[in-house]
């Protein structure tokens, strides 16, 4: 019998075929890894996953093979035929699901967000300290579906002495024609009483002209701001307004009409919440809110007007018609804004009376006004109160007294458990006297009883230069006012009245009081 016909056949190596197929699973785990963690191309993945397969050809056939055939050109013939198959099945792989490879086509052109990059001066009239010259604050007023609150705007750069660099990101345009109108103002920075048009303004509107991601520049100066040659895909607004000039197309939205009508501009709560953080200033945090507000669902924006003693608040100078707000009726309501202690001297027997108006509209037609008001004192934490619409709409409206460093005390001149003998005889001789502390008017100012202490009282008050009343300080400043109270108003009269007939004490046994839990 033939020798060779008795040889077994060869055996199948398990151990040698488990080695490679453990290699070849850590290959598989590289391609997985690489779609999901390493970021490798495409292709690096497809030649893992082959090699991964070519490596199991291998083992098999070399496991099967004869391990000692003969010898051709010092290459064992067993190992080139698994070595063959291997690289063999590696190239049919590669190639099998590079065909099949879907190419995957370029993205259509879709409605991006866009930057809107625009220089201004930085207004260095002798008035910038009531504004930061070098900070803008927005409000987007149409398309009508945004959300139309504050934007302050950090200058990217300065550009000369006198102009800025802003920038305004994130805004986005969904269709062609959507119109994006900006009404950019000086951000305030301290209330002071004056016409709306002290804060320049500046007027921004465009829209999409098609289907391409656009780019917004302008330049800005006289309140007017002109696209530069690096606006993209936009148009202009038409408006009578528009106007071509040898600079290029012009671009000047509709314009408000800048009202004249004097009220206190004051910096908005963003802002007050900002210097707070640094400074440690004075002012309230009101929050009003409703949950129903018993309004059509038709309803989609409002606006507001706000005013203190009747007399009228531009929150960073905006105008009623530049409120404009997005609102959903079906959803909780709710308002905030923040107040500085202006010229509140408690004439209302201690206490400020705060009116608000809001006007809901469905687009640009009036559906709705709610009018509501409260009184509040200053310098004291806000008690939360219900006011009712004339609907009946319920609105709950609280406040957040902030205390500065320097509200520590107050110099009382006169106390009194007569009210009515306060607010209409003393404060009124007081302050028809004309008197002056450090180059500042003095004025007297009502402050109601504490639980502790059932007196009504008088304090100082000092008035800034914008008319601001200041009946709070540090120590060191109340014990200098009173000590002047003592040497120079304690012992004196008041001139003859006419409501009398003669003439009155002045102040009586001034004193100071320390606030408590600020």
């Amino acid at each position: 019998m033939n020798d060779k016909e008795n040889d077994p056949a060869p055996a199948f190596n398990v151990k040698k075929a488990t080695f490679f197929v453990v290699v070849a699973l850590i290959f598989f785990l590289l391609a997985a890894l690489s779609v999901q963690v390493l970021a490798f191309s495409d292709k690096v993945t497809i030649a893992l996953i082959a090699l991964s397969i070519s490596l199991i050809l291998f083992g098999l056939l070399d496991s099967t093979s004869k391990v000692t055939l003969t010898e051709i050109n010092g290459v064992k013939l067993g190992k080139g035929i698994s070595l063959t198959g291997a690289a063999g099945g590696f190239v049919v792989v590669f190639l099998m699901i590079s065909d099949d490879e879907q190419v995957v086509p370029p993205p259509t052109p879709t409605m991006d967000a866009f930057d809107i990059v625009f220089h201004s001066p930085l207004y260095l009239e002798s008035q910038n300290r009531l504004f930061d010259k070098e900070k803008l604050v927005i409000t987007q007023v149409a398309p009508i579906n945004f959300s139309l609150s504050d934007y302050p705007i950090v200058p990217l750069e300065n550009v000369g002495s006198e102009w800025g660099k802003y920038k305004v990101i994130e805004r986005k345009l969904d269709a062609i024609g959507d119109k994006m109108h900006l009404v950019a103002k000086r951000k305030v920075t301290t209330s002071f009483p004056g016409p709306v048009s002290a804060i320049p303004t500046f007027n921004i509107c465009f829209h999409r002209s098609n289907d391409l991601v656009i780019g917004a520049e302008f330049e800005c100066q006289s309140r007017t701001c002109t696209l530069t040659e690096n606006a993209s895909n936009i148009t202009p607004c038409e408006s009578e307004s528009a106007k071509v000039n040898s600079d290029g197309w012009g671009l000047f939205s509709r314009a408000y009409a800048q009202s004249e009508e004097r009220g206190w501009i004051t910096p908005s709560l963003s802002t007050l919440e900002e210097m707070n953080e640094t400074e440690h200033i004075t002012y309230v945090d009101f929050h009003v809110s409703a949950s129903d507000l018993r309004l059509p669902d038709r309803v989609n924006n409002f606006s507001y007007a706000l005013s203190v003693n009747h007399s009228p608040i531009y929150l960073n100078g905006w105008q009623e018609n530049e409120t404009r707000t997005a609102v959903n009726p079906s959803m909780r309501f709710e308002f905030q804004f923040g107040l500085q202690n202006l010229d509140f001297s408690g004439k209302d027997f201690g206490q400020e009376n705060i009116h608000l108006t809001f006007k809901f509209f469905s687009d640009d037609q009036l559906v709705k006004t709610h009018a509501i008001s409260r009184k509040y004192i200053a310098l004291r934490q806000v008690q939360e109160t219900q006011v009712q619409a004339e609907d009946g709409t319920v609105y709950r409206w609280r406040g957040n007294q902030f205390f500065g460093k320097d509200d520590g005390y107050e110099v009382f001149i006169w106390s009194s458990e007569k009210p009515d003998e306060l607010v209409g005889r003393r404060k009124l001789f007081f302050d028809d006297e004309d008197i002056t502390y450090d180059t500042r008017e003095v004025v007297s100012v009502i402050r109601p009883p504490l639980n502790e202490n059932e007196n009504w009282g008088l304090v100082v008050g000092l008035k800034d230069q914008f008319g601001r009343v200041e009946f709070t300080f540090n120590k060191e400043k109340a014990d200098d006012i009173l000590a002047w109270a003592k040497t120079d108003l304690l012992g004196k009269r008041t001139r003859k009245r006419p409501e009398t007939g003669h003439d009155h004490p002045l102040i009586k046994a001034p004193y100071l009081y320390e606030l408590k839990g600020h």
